[in-house]
């Protein structure tokens, strides 16, 4: 029998990947996304939080998806968004600095500063114009076949453009796109002859225990209605920007909508419908921004 889970949704991509028990899993993960040298493999791994705090009063709390340290003593952050806002390439380079930045500690000197790389998972295309899933980003400068350091690096892998099949699956990481983009077809006794790798096995495994579990069904369920919220707040957002001269009464319900899409992202008491149309236009556009930064101090992207 299928999964029925897709391993995109937050809850099941941090049950593969995000656990003691499961660290194999990440660890040929990450070595698939890095294809490194043997001298360079990830070996081992200690799960960090994955919330870095502020350090001042103006700074700002940010939220990743996984956060882990390997035994040679680079970080790794890992983001799985299949939503991606204007300002994602941004936000992603800011983490990165950031965690790379938050090493230097009192007393450690700046030799002591070790990688940070940054694997990000998307499912819109980010790059449009280039036929390439996988891109690695590093600091190089034209004309020198040198990097200025191998202290921060990004990658990006589109989802939406790895399209192979079942037979096609050449490399590791092809095995784990797939599994990626099809685990909720996936069946743990019948995979496919190609993706019949342990850590694939294993995943799709882990899929089949969260189906079969009804408070990890439940939980699985909550985070899929939050990313469809999260779709539904894109699609409004966009929207708004492509039209141009809205009646007032059509901005009144785009941005009631927009509270409505936010608060239940964030978990609070939804506004009624009635309330918030008694609010002058001014008041509603306020409100909305109000929730939009509730959303984004705890780290949601939008």
């Amino acid at each position: 029998m299928r999964t029925g889970i897709d391993p995109t949704v937050d809850y099941a991509f941090k049950r593969v990947f995000a656990t003691e028990e499961n660290a194999p899993l990440l660890i040929h993960f990450l070595n698939a996304v890095l294809d490194p040298e043997p001298s360079k493999r990830v070996a081992a791994i200690d799960l960090l939080t994955t919330i870095n705090d502020r350090q001042t009063a103006d700074d700002k709390v940010t939220l990743v998806d996984l956060r882990v340290r390997d035994s040679s003593g680079r970080h790794f952050i890992i983001e799985m968004q299949l939503v991606v806002t204007q300002a994602f390439r941004e936000r992603i380079l800011y983490y990165g600095c950031r965690d790379y930045a938050q090493q230097l500690q009192e007393g450690v000197d700046y030799a002591g500063l070790m990688p940070t790389i940054v694997i990000c998972i998307v499912g819109r295309k980010l790059f449009p114009t280039e036929t390439g899933h996988h891109f690695r980003f590093r600091l190089t400068a034209e004309g020198c076949r040198v990097p200025f350091t191998d202290r921060l690096e990004i990658h990006t892998i589109e989802l939406g453009k790895f399209a192979a099949t079942s037979d096609d699956l050449a490399t590791a990481l092809d095995q784990w796109l797939f599994f990626l983009k099809n685990g909720e077809e996936l069946e743990a006794g019948n995979l496919p002859e190609n993706l019949d790798a342990p850590e694939v096995r294993r995943a799709v495994e882990v899929l089949d225990m969260i189906s079969q579990t009804e408070r990890d069904r439940e939980l699985y369920e909550m985070e899929f209605k939050r990313r469809h919220d999260l779709f539904n707040l894109e699609k409004l957002i966009r929207g708004a920007g492509r039209e141009e001269g809205r009646e007032v009464g059509r901005e009144e319900g785009r941005l009631i909508e927009r509270i409505q899409l936010l608060s239940r992202l964030l978990g609070e008491t939804l506004p009624a419908t009635e309330e918030l149309e008694n609010l002058p236009l001014e008041s509603l556009t306020e409100k909305a921004a109000e929730c939009q930064s509730r959303a984004r101090e705890r780290g949601l992207p939008v």
